[in-house]
């Protein structure tokens, strides 16, 4: 069968990403990288993919990535070796990514101790159990960045192994192998800030065991096993759940009872040890309603069907289409190019796998509200697009998969190059995007303009986090003042920028900020400690006294409570107060200043 579709389908694919390069903001945030990355990457990638649609560039390059797929697939040190390998790009390549995606909140709950994140399920716990035991060593987003490393070479040993169980053409296994990791959902494998890395590796070691399961060369319970492990992790393994239940009627082998046994009990025993892990650290009913019942989140999870983003609007069906176009382009030229095929051999039990876990995950999305914004919540069904380049290995050739040796078919080997080397070289700059922090930041902002206007002001406010965490504090003050004036009545974003004004110094400013917020809510713990401090300094004691015994109120926990209640009643010479409050200071936190500060409240309320 002739490769003459797909190479027109990469060209017109070429032509997109080329065009984006002029395309920046929120119209094309899919394929517009290169707006945002220097010149030179573009004219690179740009001389790579026009090589590799011409045929005698694809024959050059299949002889390189031939011998690489035969070795990675038949030594017996390649599966370490590459997952070392992996590892060492993804430290050396990988930063804390801010361009893409949600999780510096995620981190930002892991640094203020917040004990669950029941939509994030077990990995959220698992960071939060490694942040803790670093005690402070390393910073959140930093234990987010060397867990996605750690995925991704988990993800390459895992995919190796289990590719090699195929009763495929040599060639085609190793076209496989290689494309899994030459698409741009490997991105989470570098930095990248969220809970899905590792879903991601669980998801894709599931669809590859379904495959095997499907040719009858592994056990249907060993693909449910991976499954479990994704659900095990986060719950939003469930929008495969449908993929898993065509595996329990597609499957050869045995029917009945003992089959659904093995289909289901995997992921249930994996979900019952997880809900029993949260039972044992302290979740609760409480927490679940909050979470679940009356949180926006738990609430709104379908999209509406019109206005602003809803499913029947253009602004839906736009970031659908740039969704595709960041997830797997080349791959879904292969199949568009072979989809009469597809249709044809629907009924085998690979071909039905594979798609009903695309359609399935197609169709979720489509449905589920992107809270965020399409260009900002693109990773929301990202950990579950390994089926696509699957089917792509699969239907390629128009031929089904057979137990022979030998090369590809020259027909189709050019398009095979062409396919996987521009997926490559388009991931690669994805990849590169992350170490232009500024330049990712600047794509950040661009492309969420179009987002609702509380997304928007959430999306500023996370740049406005990253530059103030950096101590650029001008960008950081520009930024909140954006956000303060989108939203106006909202407390958090109004004690945020008085605090900014604090570390610069700036008071008239920082009390004005801190003294609206608490107008708008007075329990706004972040206020009451600054405008306290201020006011302290000032000498209004009156003030500082009554601010600080709202605080004791609200934040009865941290030491820092109590030692700034202590302060305030030293010198207002409320004397019993101060022993009070430093006695509360010196159980929470038993330093020698605390108990130096007790002994002298003591002295001077004359209780020797």
């Amino acid at each position: 069968v002739s490769g003459g579709p797909i190479l027109l389908g990469l060209a017109l694919l070429v032509a997109v990403f080329a065009g984006g390069r002029f395309l920046p903001g929120a119209a094309l945030w899919g394929a517009n990288q290169f707006a945002y990355l220097p010149v030179w990457t573009y004219v690179t990638w740009l001389l790579c993919a026009i090589i590799l649609l011409v045929p005698v560039g694809a024959s050059r390059f299949a002889r390189v990535w031939e011998p690489a797929g035969r070795w990675l697939l038949t030594s017996r040190i390649a599966p370490p070796l590459a997952a070392l390998v992996m590892a060492g790009l993804g430290f050396v390549f990988g930063r804390s990514t801010h361009f893409l995606g949600d999780g510096t909140w995620l981190a930002a709950n892991v640094e203020s101790g917040q004990q669950f994140h029941f939509f994030d399920f077990v990995d959220y716990r698992l960071h939060l159990l490694v942040y803790r035991a670093a005690a402070g060593r390393i910073a959140a987003d930093e234990v987010y960045r060397v867990g996605s490393v750690l995925a991704g070479a988990i993800a390459v040993f895992s995919q190796l192994l289990l590719v090699r169980r195929l009763p495929w053409e040599p060639w085609r296994k190793s076209w496989l192998v290689l494309l899994l990791l030459a698409t741009p959902p490997v991105v989470l494998y570098f930095g990248y800030v969220e809970s899905y890395s590792f879903l991601y590796a669980a998801l894709t070691a599931f669809s590859i065991a379904g495959l095997l399961a499907c040719e009858g060369v592994w056990p249907v319970w060993g693909a449910s096993a991976f499954f479990g492990l994704g659900i095990f992790l986060h719950l939003s393994a469930v929008f495969s759940a449908p993929a898993l239940l065509a595996l329990g009627f597609l499957a050869p082998g045995r029917k009945g009872v003992r089959r659904w046994i093995e289909v289901v009990g995997p992921p249930a025993g994996f979900l019952i040890l997880a809900l029993l892990l949260y039972l044992a650290s302290g979740y609760d009913l409480a927490r679940f309603r909050a979470e679940f019942l009356h949180s926006s989140q738990g609430q709104s999870i379908l999209a509406p069907l019109t206005g602003d983003g809803g499913i029947f609007s253009a602004g839906h069906w736009k970031d659908l289409g740039n969704t595709v176009l960041l997830t797997a382009p080349a791959c879904v030229v292969v199949l568009l190019a072979r989809a009469r095929w597809i249709v044809r051999g629907v009924r085998s039990p690979v071909v039905g796998f594979l798609l009903v876990q695309i359609l399935a995950v197609a169709f979720i999305r489509t449905i589920v509200d992107a809270k965020l914004g399409g260009a900002k919540d693109w990773d929301l069904v990202i950990a579950h697009s390994a089926a696509i380049p699957l089917l792509a290995g699969v239907v390629v050739t128009a031929t089904r998969p057979v137990r022979s040796d030998g090369t590809a078919p020259r027909r189709i080997r050019g398009a095979m190059s062409a396919v996987l080397g521009i997926s490559l070289v388009t991931t690669v700059a994805w990849i590169l995007l992350q170490g232009y922090p500024d330049r990712s930041i600047a794509r950040l902002i661009d492309v969420t303009a179009d987002a609702p206007a509380d997304t928007r002001t959430y999306d500023l406010e996370e740049v406005g986090r990253y530059y103030r965490d950096r101590q650029d504090y001008p960008r950081a003050i520009r930024l909140y003042e954006e956000c303060v004036r989108r939203s106006p009545g909202h407390p958090r974003l109004r004690a945020q920028l008085g605090a900014l004004y604090y570390l610069v110094q700036d008071f008239g400013p920082a009390k004005r900020e801190l003294a609206e917020a608490l107008r708008i809510d007075d329990g706004t713990q972040l206020a009451l400690e600054l405008l306290s401090e201020i006011e302290l300094a000032d000498g209004e004691l009156s003030e500082a006294w009554r601010h600080t015994e709202r605080l004791t109120q609200v934040a009865p926990g941290p030491p820092t409570t109590w030692e700034l209640r202590g302060r305030v009643a030293m010198a207002s010479q409320q004397w019993d107060e101060a022993v009070r409050a430093y006695t509360e200071a010196a159980r929470r936190r038993p330093s020698a200043e605390n108990v130096r500060q007790r002994a002298f409240a003591l002295l001077r309320a004359e209780r020797f």
